[in-house]
């Protein structure tokens, strides 16, 4: 009962976000982009809690598991492809004004380029916003409450209600919501972990040392590493939840 309790209560906190950023005249460049005005500490928490996802916490635990302190790379690579992106082309981005990555793309090429793009992100993020669902679902159901399914729909449309309501101001404010939570669990499990292995020194000794290896492992090589620059790393270059 306590579990559903915690879970109602942050489905009202992001819908209230969405309907106290809720204007009846929004102004297009508002509602998109929310005025461009969010400060870097409120910009830089969006993109912590778009990062930071289930491939960054149940997925990199895997990998930590499975291929020892390499598997950092899974992020690590993003962060390689973030710098690139702020360095480069951010500044850039931002003095044309417009508001999608395919208006950038026809800017820069023509429109059949821009179409393209719409067409690529729209059947890539359908299946990324799905995975994401899907995930809400059976993590939920596996508390004993509810089945998948209709954890689905529950998830669905609070998500869409605050993000119609509010636009950019509701995603960014429950983006903020999302990584106090986020890293509270983190720092959480990382105490209890700790605590039953004795500190991290004990833990540290207790692992074999091919975990330890870094940047490469017999189990990560040079092609893996590659593969996750190219792979991860661009995505963080390109993606159009970054622009």
């Amino acid at each position: 009962m306590l579990q559903l309790a915690i879970i109602l209560l942050y489905f009202t906190a992001v819908i209230g976000i969405g309907l106290t950023s809720f204007k009846k005249r929004w102004r297009l460049e508002e509602y998109l982009v929310a005025g461009r005005k969010y400060s870097t500490f409120f910009i830089a928490g969006a993109l912590l809690a778009t990062i930071i996802g289930g491939s960054a916490t149940i997925g990199l635990a895997g990998l930590g598991y499975s291929r020892g302190l390499s598997g950092a790379w899974w992020l690590l690579s993003g962060v390689i492809g973030l710098i690139f992106l702020g360095f480069f082309f951010a500044q850039k981005v931002r003095n044309y004004g417009l508001f999608t990555l395919p208006e950038l793309l026809t800017r820069q090429y023509d429109r059949r380029a821009g179409t393209a793009a719409s067409v690529l992100i729209v059947i890539a993020w359908v299946g990324v916003t799905a995975g994401q669902i899907l995930a809400a679902g059976k993590i939920l159901s596996a508390l004993g409450i509810g089945s998948p399914v209709l954890w689905m729909m529950v998830f669905s449309f609070i998500f869409i209600g605050y993000t119609l309501l509010g636009g950019q101001y509701a995603i960014v404010r429950t983006d903020m919501l999302d990584v106090v939570i986020l890293f509270a669990g983190i720092l959480l499990g990382l105490g209890m972990v700790l605590s039953q292995t004795g500190g991290i020194s004990a833990l540290w000794q207790s692992l074999p040392a091919d975990k330890l290896a870094f940047p490469l492992s017999a189990k990560f090589g040079l092609t893996d590493l590659v593969s996750y620059l190219l792979l991860i790393g661009l995505t963080y270059v390109v993606g159009p939840d970054l622009y």
